[in-house]
C-alpha cells in the first residue's frame, strides 16, 4: 500500500485494535509528500467506527484484520459521506475559491442548506464588513496551496457571528485537485478573550474605562492626532473635598454618589468622546473638540453637578483642560491637563484652568 501510494494516492479502510483492545475503523489515506526535502509518505487517518456500524446491519467484531484488508474496496465510503461524519465543520473549495462541498456540521453551524452551500464563493460566506482585499487575498491563498491559522468571521443565516480559524490541505476531490478548509470554530474563545480584555480596560466600581482602558486610548488617539493634524483636548477632573465626604457619609454613601456622577458625566459627553476613571476621585475626558470648547463642555458639566446633587451630597469639582500639540507625548498631555487642574484647586478649587 505505501509502495503504491509513491505513485498514486491510495485511500482504504482498515480494521484495527485501539490500546483498550477494542476494534475500531479507520479510513486511511497515503500520498506522496516532501518533508524536509525528502521523499516521503503523509498518511491521514480518520474514526469511521460510527459510519461503520450504520453502514452494516451487523458489526463483525471478529474479523480477522488480513480479511479486513482484503476486503478495504468494500468498506471505503464516499468522500461526501465521509465528511459528514468526521468532527469539525470542513468545506471543500475549488481553485477558485467556489465551494465543491459542505459538511453537516458547517450547515448545521451557519443554519444552511447544501444547495446554499455548493456552487457558491467561499466569500459569500464572510461578514459583509470584511474588506474587499481580505477576500481576495482569501482565494489567492486557496490556489497557492496549504494554509493554516488564517482568521476569518462568519454570520449564520439568523444573524450569529460565528469567528473561524481556517486551516487548508490539499487533496483529490471528485478526480480534481481541491483544498480541503477545517473551519476550526473560536467563537466562545474569542468572546472569552473580549471579556477579559474589557474587564482589563474597565473600572469594576463605575463601569467606564479606567486608567489602562485610557491609555491605550491616549496613545491611539494621539497618534492619529500627530498623524492626521487631528484636533484633541483632554480634560482632567478631581472631585473637590471628596476624602472628607468620604469620613461625612461612609463609604457606601460617597460609593453611590460618585457613581451618580459618572453616570450624570456619561450623559453629556459626546458618543465620539472618552471617559475614563484615572484613580481614586480624578477622572478624564479625552475629546475632538478644541481647547475653548472643552472648558465650555467643562462648565455645562458643573451646571449638571450642581443640579444633580441634594445640598448634603452636593459634589464640586476641579478641572484643568489642555490641547494636544504635535511636540507632545502621552506624559506631556497628560501632564499639562493635570497641573492646570491642580493650580484650580490651589486657586479655591470648583473652577477651571486651562493649560497654557
Amino acid at each position: 500500500m505505501l509502495k503504491n501510494a509513491m505513485g498514486n494516492p491510495v485511500r482504504v479502510a482498515l480494521l484495527v485494535t485501539n490500546s483498550a483492545g477494542a476494534l475500531r475503523w479507520l479510513d486511511i489515506e497515503c500520498s506522496r509528500t516532501i518533508y524536509h526535502g525528502s521523499e516521503s509518505i503523509q498518511i491521514i487517518a480518520f474514526d469511521i467506527t460510527d459510519l461503520m456500524e450504520r453502514k452494516t446491519d451487523k458489526a463483525d467484531e471478529n474479523v480477522d484484520a488480513e480479511n479486513s484488508f482484503a476486503d478495504t474496496q468494500s468498506a471505503v465510503f464516499s468522500q461526501a459521506e465521509f465528511l459528514d461524519v468526521i468532527p469539525g465543520m470542513f468545506l471543500v473549495v475549488d481553485d477558485d475559491a467556489c465551494c465543491v462541498e459542505a459538511n453537516t456540521h458547517f450547515l448545521s453551524a451557519l443554519k444552511l442548506a447544501r444547495c446554499d452551500v455548493a456552487g457558491h464563493s467561499i466569500n459569500e460566506f464572510l461578514l459583509p464588513s470584511v474588506k474587499e482585499s481580505t477576500a481576495h487575498d482569501l482565494a489567492v491563498t486557496i490556489r497557492e496551496g496549504a494554509f493554516k491559522n488564517l482568521e476569518c468571521a462568519s454570520a449564520s443565516k439568523d444573524g450569529e457571528i460565528l469567528s473561524l480559524e481556517l486551516t487548508g490541505t490539499r487533496m483529490q476531490w471528485g478526480g480534481r485537485v481541491c483544498t480541503l478548509i477545517n473551519c476550526a470554530d473560536n467563537t466562545k474563545l474569542r468572546r472569552v478573550e473580549e471579556q477579559l480584555k474589557r474587564a482589563s480596560t474597565t473600572d469594576t466600581s463605575t463601569g467606564i474605562l479606567n486608567r489602562q482602558g485610557m491609555e491605550l486610548v491616549l496613545k491611539a488617539e494621539t497618534e492619529s492626532a500627530m498623524k492626521y493634524s487631528g484636533i484633541l483636548s483632554l480634560i482632567m477632573l478631581d472631585i473637590d473635598g471628596f476624602r472628607k465626604l468620604n469620613e461625612r457619609l461612609g463609604y457606601a454613601a460617597s460609593d453611590k454618589a460618585l457613581k451618580k456622577f459618572v453616570t450624570e458625566v456619561k450623559l453629556h459627553v459626546c458618543l465620539t468622546d472618552f471617559f475614563g476613571r484615572w484613580g481614586g476621585d480624578e477622572f478624564i475626558i479625552l475629546t475632538h473638540q478644541p481647547l475653548e470648547e472643552a472648558a465650555q463642555l467643562v462648565e455645562k458639566l458643573r451646571g449638571m453637578v450642581r443640579a444633580a446633587f441634594k445640598e448634603n451630597v452636593q459634589l464640586m469639582f476641579s478641572a484643568g483642560v489642555a490641547a494636544f500639540r504635535k511636540p507632545m507625548d502621552i506624559s506631556s498631555f497628560v501632564g499639562a491637563a493635570y497641573d492646570a487642574m491642580i493650580a484650580a484647586k490651589k486657586d479655591g478649587g470648583n473652577r477651571t484652568v486651562q493649560a497654557q
